[in-house]
């Protein structure tokens, strides 16, 4: 979570949801998903926002 506010911070529209157990899941547009790639290496990119 913290990770995600820093990059936040640095203008990178970037929000997540969280489950009942430990997992975050990140939302963001497709044409952001380089640079959320980048800053989390071991993401598993499902289907990104158009």
């Amino acid at each position: 979570m913290q990770k995600v506010w820093q990059l936040r911070a640095q203008g990178l529209p970037l929000y997540f949801t969280m489950d009942a157990g430990p997992n975050l899941k990140l939302l963001f547009e497709a044409k952001h998903q380089a640079d959320v790639e980048s800053a989390f290496e071991t993401v598993k990119v499902i289907t990104p926002f158009q």
